[in-house]
């Protein structure tokens, strides 16, 4: 639509306002081409009861796993994450490679989409399929094939674990053989140094009853000749300070090997604090033995007895909405045709 005004300067200038939409004047558009709309929405609508009733019903075949470890909680908490883990791989497509070389297939032409789902607080999963026409009876082979490659490859993945786990606890085992070794050594010096305490200490006590048996003769030779000191005296003298020197060595010997058997009970507590951490080592390793993940089919493949939802209606509803569309734009395509 044209619309003409003057400007400030007195000037003619021209608008121009696009067209105005008259829902009344569309309708009646509509009812006076209502034979072109009818005739364009029956047509729409014929084509998609066509491909609604001649498109092939789907049919849903599934099976459930359990993918766990043997000492999982009773809830099967534990193995939620590795459950996840593998429906994350189903629905990923990282087993069609495998289906393909066992089912003898191209790769290029499988589009099977693989719905998994996990059941509430457990680590069950449920695998599916939806085919349709004369795909529905090999679902059953698909999904066979599907939880065998799943087992064997988790199995194959738990003997790659176990192989790990023994060599870690072959690995402290030895690391314990010597630490043993050690320790055994470190008693036998610690043996040695109480065998040679053992003898000081009596060669000790035998020079203290010595020195007390040359003191109480010096002391009685003392009283008998108190005023005269022979070589008897002297000689007792004598012995008593030989004593008193062998004692002083004595003694020194014992505190050399009392500093060396306390660094010798160091060093075989810190063995045996080794030792101690490698068969913790060892014992945390073998619960995770218990721990590796494994699957169990719990039921084979299983075609549904009916077809799961097509959803018909909403797909009724869109081919409607299509045809009432169409048959407006057809009639629009008339009327601007006649206008011409």
């Amino acid at each position: 639509m044209k619309i003409e005004g003057t400007n400030k300067g007195g000037k003619k200038q021209q608008d121009y306002a696009g067209p105005e939409i008259d829902l009344f004047q569309s309708a009646h558009l509509v009812v006076k081409h209502k034979a072109t709309f009818f005739v364009v929405f029956l047509f729409v609508f014929g084509v998609g009861l066509w491909c609604l009733f001649t498109s092939p019903e789907v049919y849903r075949t599934s099976f459930f796993l359990h993918f766990s470890g043997t000492g999982e909680a009773s809830d099967g908490r534990d193995n939620c994450k590795s459950a996840k883990d593998l429906k994350g791989l189903i629905v990923n497509n990282s087993f069609n490679w495998a289906l393909r070389e066992r089912l003898n297939l191209d790769l290029k032409k499988i589009d099977w989409v693989f719905n998994v789902a996990i059941l509430d607080k457990t680590s069950i999963l449920q695998v599916s399929i939806d085919l349709g026409g004369k795909e529905k009876e090999s679902g059953g082979i698909i999904l066979q094939n599907l939880a065998e490659i799943i087992s064997q490859d988790c199995a194959k993945n738990a003997e790659v674990e176990k192989a790990r786990i023994a060599a870690k606890i072959s690995f402290n085992e030895n690391n314990i053989a010597g630490a043993k070794e050690k320790a055994s050594d470190l008693r036998k010096r610690m043996n040695e140094i109480i065998y040679e305490e053992n003898k000081l200490i009596e060669k000790k006590n035998f020079i203290d009853i010595d020195t007390t048996q040359i003191l109480e003769k010096r002391q009685k030779f003392l009283k008998t000749n108190a005023d005269t000191e022979d070589s008897t005296t002297l000689l007792l003298a004598s012995q008593v300070e030989s004593n008193a020197n062998y004692l002083t060595w004595i003694n020194k010997q014992l505190v050399k090997l009392s500093l060396s058997k306390s660094s010798l009970a160091v060093e075989l507590e810190k063995v045996n604090s080794e030792i101690r951490n490698f068969q913790t080592e060892i014992d945390n390793l073998n619960s995770l033995v218990d721990y590796i993940p494994s699957v169990k089919i719990l039921s084979q493949p299983k075609l549904s007895p009916m077809p799961v939802s097509s959803k018909k209606m909403k797909t009724l509803g869109l081919f409607t909405a299509m045809g009432l569309l169409s048959g407006v734009l057809a009639v629009f395509l008339q009327e601007s045709r006649k206008g011409r």
